[in-house]
C-alpha cells in the first residue's frame, strides 16, 4: 500500500493505493485506475506509479513530450520508465505529487479509491472568477481563487503556446473582456502568440493586423486604455474599449503586449475599461515579463551547464550554472598538468588518418575521465595532448596530491586504453606527464563566443616546458620543485637535475614523480642517486661517477636512464673538464 498527496491551484487530494497500477493525468481512466488531475500543463496520459516490494515504486511517463520532474534527481523523460525508493515527490506542470509508503492505522486504511480532503473551489462556485464579482467585500474563497489564476500563470511552463493561451485566458477570466491577444516583438513586426477565444471575431479593430493600440502603447512605453465615447449614427453595441500593456524583459526593454476588448455596454452607456481593469492588465504582462526572464534565465544556466560539465565535474558545474562569478579573472595558487602522447609522429605514419583520430579520441576521453574523477578542470586539448588544472575554481587545499594522482593514474590506464591498437602501432602507446604548481590568473582565457576556462601566466608555461622535458630525462613523470613542495612525504619522488627549460631564464629543480606510497627500493637507489647529483653540481665528476656506479649494475639499472645519463655526464667530466660550470642540465628543445 502507498500514500499520495496531490496538490495544484485547483486541488488538494490525499489518498491511499490498495495495491496494482494507478495513473494520473488530465484523460479519462482507461483499464488501470485513473487520478484525473485538473491541470492543464498535464498530459491526458501523463504517468503511471505501480508498487514494488521494499518500499520501492516503478514509474512510467506515459506522455510523449511532457517530463516529470523529480526532487533531487534527473527528470523522467517522456516515455521513460524508472525505479525509485519511498518517499519520492514529483512535479507536472503545476501539480506536485507525493508517492509515500502507507501508514498503517492512518485514516484511510484499506481505501483504494481517491479521497479528496480539500478543494478550493466548490463545485457551485468553480467558474471563472471575475474582478467585478469580488464585490465591495470579497469572501475568502473568491480572493483565493482570484489570486490562484495570477500563481498558476507563474507557475507554468514559459515560453510555451500554452503559456500565452494561460495568459490571455486569465484576462478574460480576471476582468471580463470578450477577447484578449498576446502579442511577441519579433525584429520590426508584431507577432501573435496566442488568442483568446481562440476564434477570430467576425467584426475586430484590428482585423489580421496588430492592434492600433499597440503603436500608441510602444510610443509611450506604458499601458494605453482607451474608452470609446458615444457617437452620432453609432449605437453603444457597436463600440468596443481596448487596453495594451507591455510586457519588459529583465532590462526593461518592450518585448511584448498584452491587448484586450471589451465589448458589451457597461452600466452607463458605452463599454469601459476601468482603472483598475487596466491596473490588472498591466499585472498580467508584468507576469508573463517575469515568466519570459525566467525562461531566459533557466536556458542560460542549461547552457551553461551543459558547457561546463565538458570540463568540470557535475556537482562543479551546478555551482557554476549557478553563480557565474567564479569564473571572473583572479590570481590563484594552481596546480597545472599536461599530458602528451610519445611518438605521435610515427604512430601518425604507422596508421591511417581516421585511425590516428581514433587513437587520440579514446586517449583524451580516458584521460579527461581521471581528470575529472579527481576534481580536476580539463582546460584544453592540444593536438595529442592534454592540459588539465587543481585548485580553480574551487578551492583545494590538496591541488598538489589530486594533480600527481590523477598523472599517476593516467599512466597506469595507458596499457589497457592502449591494447586495442599495440598490433597496428607496433607496441604500446606511452605518455609524457608533468606537472607544475604556482601562481596563475585565472579565468575565461577564451573569448565571449568561445568560451576557455583556464590559467594564463609563466606557471603555465613551466609546466608545459617540464613535460617536454621528460623526453630527455628518460622518466614518464616529472614535477618542479613548486609542486614537490605541496606533497605528503608519502610521495615517492627523487630530484633528478636543476634544468634551465626551453625559453627560460631560471632554471627549477625537477623531480622524478613514481608513486603516491612509499617504495623502500625506488626510496634507497633515490638517495643514491641524489649524493651522485650532489658531487656532480659540484663539480667533483669523478666522485659522481663513483656513487652512480652501484646503480649501474644489477636488474633495475636498465630501467634507470637518469642514473646511466648521469654517469655520463659525469664520465665527459672527467674526460674534459669545463673551464666554467654550474650543474644546470639545459634542454633547448620543447
Amino acid at each position: 500500500m502507498i500514500r499520495i498527496q496531490l496538490n495544484s491551484p485547483l486541488q488538494r487530494l490525499q489518498f491511499e493505493h490498495a495495491g496494482g497500477p494507478i495513473e494520473f493525468g488530465r484523460g479519462r481512466q482507461r483499464t488501470a485506475r485513473r487520478c484525473v488531475v485538473s491541470d492543464p500543463y498535464v498530459s491526458g496520459d501523463q504517468l503511471a506509479v505501480e508498487e514494488l516490494s521494499e518500499n520501492r515504486v516503478r514509474l512510467a511517463n506515459l506522455s510523449g513530450r511532457t517530463a516529470v520532474r523529480i526532487r533531487d534527481g534527473a527528470d523522467l523523460a517522456a516515455g521513460e520508465t524508472r525505479e525509485l525508493g519511498l518517499p519520492v515527490t514529483l512535479a507536472i506542470g503545476k501539480t506536485s505529487i507525493e508517492i509515500l509508503p502507507g501508514a498503517s492505522g492512518s485514516p484511510f486504511d484499506g481505501v483504494g479509491d481517491t479521497v479528496e480532503v480539500r478543494t478550493i473551489a466548490s463545485s457551485t462556485d468553480a467558474g471563472p472568477l471575475q474582478l467585478g464579482e469580488l464585490g465591495d467585500r470579497p469572501t475568502p474563497e473568491k480572493l483565493t481563487r482570484w489570486f490562484e489564476t495570477l500563481v498558476s500563470l507563474q507557475t507554468a511552463a514559459t515560453g510555451s503556446p500554452e503559456f500565452f493561451a494561460e495568459a490571455a485566458r486569465a484576462l478574460v477570466d480576471m476582468i471580463g473582456l470578450e477577447e484578449s491577444e498576446v502579442f511577441l516583438r519579433r525584429e520590426s513586426a508584431w507577432e501573435s502568440a496566442a488568442r483568446y477565444p481562440a476564434a477570430k471575431r467576425g467584426v475586430s479593430e484590428s482585423g489580421s493586423a496588430p492592434p492600433r493600440a499597440l503603436a500608441e502603447m510602444e510610443a509611450k512605453n506604458d499601458t494605453v486604455c482607451r474608452n470609446p465615447a458615444p457617437t452620432a449614427g453609432r449605437t453603444a453595441a457597436a463600440l468596443e474599449a481596448v487596453v495594451a500593456a507591455p510586457v519588459r524583459d529583465r532590462e526593461q526593454r518592450t518585448i511584448g503586449c498584452l491587448f484586450g476588448r471589451r465589448c458589451r455596454p457597461g452600466p452607463n452607456g458605452p463599454p469601459n475599461i476601468s482603472p483598475l481593469d487596466a491596473q490588472i492588465v498591466q499585472l498580467v504582462a508584468s507576469t508573463i515579463g517575469v515568466g519570459l526572464a525566467r525562461q531566459e534565465k533557466e536556458a542560460e544556466a542549461v547552457r551553461a551547464r551543459i558547457q561546463f560539465e565538458q570540463f568540470f565535474s557535475p556537482v562543479l558545474a551546478r555551482e557554476l550554472a549557478r553563480n557565474p562569478n567564479l569564473l571572473t579573472g583572479r590570481e590563484r595558487a594552481v596546480s597545472i598538468l599536461f599530458a602528451d602522447l610519445r611518438g605521435f609522429s610515427k604512430l601518425s605514419e604507422r596508421l591511417k588518418p581516421l585511425d590516428v583520430c581514433a587513437v587520440v579520441s579514446d586517449v583524451m576521453d580516458a584521460l579527461t575521465l581521471i581528470v575529472v574523477d579527481h576534481g580536476g578542470v580539463v582546460v584544453d586539448y592540444q593536438g595529442d595532448g592534454l592540459m588539465a588544472m587543481w585548485n580553480a575554481p574551487e578551492n583545494q587545499d590538496d591541488h598538489a596530491a589530486r594533480a600527481c594522482r590523477a598523472g599517476l593514474r593516467m599512466l597506469e590506464a595507458m596499457p589497457a586504453i592502449g591494447a586495442p591498437w599495440r598490433e597496428r602501432v607496433g607496441g604500446d602507446i606511452r605518455l609524457g606527464v608533468g606537472v607544475n604548481s604556482g601562481t596563475a590568473l585565472v579565468g575565461n582565457i577564451g573569448s565571449r563566443r568561445k568560451f576557455k576556462y583556464g590559467p594564463m601566466g609563466s606557471c603555465v608555461n613551466v609546466a608545459s616546458r617540464v613535460e617536454g622535458a621528460t623526453k630527455y630525462l628518460g622518466v614518464p613523470f616529472v614535477v618542479t620543485a613548486g609542486t614537490r613542495a605541496l606533497l605528503p612525504k608519502s610521495f615517492a619522488v627523487r630530484r633528478l637535475c636543476r634544468a634551465r627549460l626551453a625559453g627560460m631564464n631560471e632554471p627549477v629543480d625537477l623531480f622524478e614523480m613514481r608513486s603516491d606510497m612509499p617504495q623502500p627500493e625506488f626510496a634507497a637507489r633515490a638517495v643514491t642517486y641524489e649524493r651522485g647529483l650532489a658531487e656532480y653540481e659540484s663539480a667533483r665528476f669523478q666522485e659522481a661517477f663513483d656513487v652512480l656506479h652501484p646503480l649501474l649494475a644489477g636488474d633495475g639499472a636498465a630501467k634507470d636512464l637518469p642514473s646511466l645519463r648521469l654517469a655520463e655526464r659525469a664520465m665527459h667530466g672527467i674526460d674534459a673538464p669545463p673551464e666554467r660550470f654550474d650543474g644546470v642540465f639545459a634542454f633547448d628543445k620543447k
